[in-house]
This record gives C-alpha cells, sequence and structure tokens, in this order.
C-alpha cells in the first residue's frame, strides 16, 4: 500500500494529494485532523476518496505548529503542539502524563469521525510518539475509547540516519527512535505488547523505492509513504526543505 501523509498539513499539500488520487496515484491517504485547514478540506477529501475508492486514516499529531484540541494540554509552547525538546524536558520532569495525551488523541479522533462520518481505515503515528511511553500507552487507551483496537497502526522504520526528508534530528535520534520502538512496541508477526494490529512504514527517499503502481492499493504488511507537496509557504513552518515533498510528487507523477 502506497500512503500519501499529511494532508491538512498545508493547501499545497492538500491540492498534490488531490492531484495524485485523481490520476489513480494514491493507494491511501494520511489526514491531520488536528490540522486548522481539516473542516473546510475534508468533506472534498471525503468527495474525492469516495469517487477514487482512496482508503483514508488519520495521522495522530504529537508536535507540529498545530493549536492542541483539548484545553489544558501540556506541554504546549506559544499555543501549539510541543517540539520534541520540550517533550524531552517534560518526560525529564516526570510531567509527560499518559491521561493528558490520549485525551489529544482523543480529540484528533473525534474530530476525524465527525468530518468523515465514520472511523479511520488506519493510524498513522507521529513518528515522536515512538519516543515516549507515556504517548505510546496514550494511544492504546484512545483507540481503545473507540474500539478501534483492530485498527491498522503504521510503524515508521527508521531510515539509519536517512529521514524521509533532511532534518537536523535524523542522526541519533533514529537510531534511538529504532531502541524504543523495540523495546515499547515490540512488533512480532504483525502485532505488539499493546495489542496493535501493525504495518510497517517504509519512508520513499528515492525515487526506486517508490514501490511498483500494482501494488500502490494492496494492504501487505509493508507500506510506503510519499509526502507530495506542491510550492507553498506555509510549509516552512514545518518543514526546513520543504522542497523534498515537492519532489515527491515529481516522483510519483513519473509512475
Amino acid at each position: 500500500m502506497l500512503v500519501l501523509q499529511d494532508f491538512g498539513l498545508a493547501h499545497g499539500v492538500n491540492d498534490a494529494i488531490c492531484k495524485a488520487m485523481q490520476t489513480g496515484r494514491a493507494g491511501s491517504v494520511s489526514c491531520l485532523s488536528v490540522s486548522d485547514l481539516w473542516p473546510a478540506t475534508s468533506r472534498p477529501l471525503k468527495q474525492l476518496a469516495d469517487q477514487t475508492g482512496t482508503r483514508l486514516g488519520i495521522k495522530l499529531a504529537l508536535t507540529g505548529a498545530f493549536a492542541p484540541l483539548t484545553a489544558g494540554f501540556t506541554p504546549a509552547f506559544d499555543g501549539s503542539l510541543p517540539n520534541l525538546s520540550h517533550l524531552v524536558a517534560a518526560c525529564e520532569r516526570l510531567s509527560l502524563q499518559r491521561e493528558i495525551l490520549a485525551g489529544e488523541f482523543r480529540a484528533q479522533i473525534r474530530r476525524y469521525q465527525a468530518h468523515m462520518d465514520g472511523n479511520p481505515y488506519f493510524v498513522d503515528l507521529d513518528p515522536v510518539i515512538l519516543l515516549f511511553g507515556a504517548a505510546i500507552d496514550g494511544v492504546s487507551d484512545a483507540l481503545a475509547h473507540f474500539s478501534l483496537q483492530e485498527t491498522t497502526v503504521l510503524i515508521p522504520q527508521p531510515t539509519r540516519g536517512e529521514a524521509i526528508y533532511p532534518v537536523p534530528l535524523s542522526g541519533r535520534i533514529e537510531q534511538f527512535r529504532f531502541a524504543q520502538i523495540r523495546r515499547k512496541i515490540w512488533i512480532r508477526g504483525g502485532k505488539t505488547r499493546q495489542g496493535w494490529t501493525t504495518r510497517l512504514l517504509l519512508p520513499v527517499c528515492e525515487n526506486r523505492h517508490l514501490p511498483s503502481r500494482q501494488t500502490w492499493r494492496e494492504d501487505d504488511l509493508q507500506w510506503s509513504a510519499a509526502t507530495p507537496a506542491l510550492p507553498d509557504p506555509r510549509l516552512d513552518l514545518f518543514d526546513l526543505h520543504p522542497h523534498w515533498r515537492e519532489q515527491h510528487l515529481a516522483w510519483l507523477m513519473e509512475k
């Protein structure tokens, strides 16, 4: 399965994903229901997904320039979700609370359901979630709240220092994340210690990493992730190198 990530991040991302869907270049799409763009853009996406047979899922976010959906969410930074350093500091202070994180994840799932009139086909995790036991447990609690324990959870595969697109934290953080995934998630045969039903998510780092189009709609144990976008200044809020997303769109259009 090929999943196009981050619908709702920016209009340039939304337009690129819709272009891929219209041309049969999307097997599934993960949606950022936490985004301020989500309410106005979700219905057109649902209509297009119904027309093209594209499967829709939710991207649970723990970081990013989005306002939390829950009042009193901590740790927050200038009214937005925290970055990695704030989460690490909260963890060191023993103030990263499972219940608060679960409440935010529930709010994101509830917002998705309200605009999609149903449950997500899969759950795509912000990779930072896998760094913190409280966040992992918060995901489990949120899924259980909505009886989504059998819903497929995508587990991002670390790339040994090479990120999906270049970011400063791609070295030791990626290796640390890999150790955390093995210790906290403990994947065995498509299941986890938390009871999740999982698929391994491999980032598309080069054109040759794109699987053949015949497999883009097949639900195998291993999925591929692409992050296409058209130029959009809003992407500067999220990416140091937003042009990398434009490259992903070019690769998709070449297939």
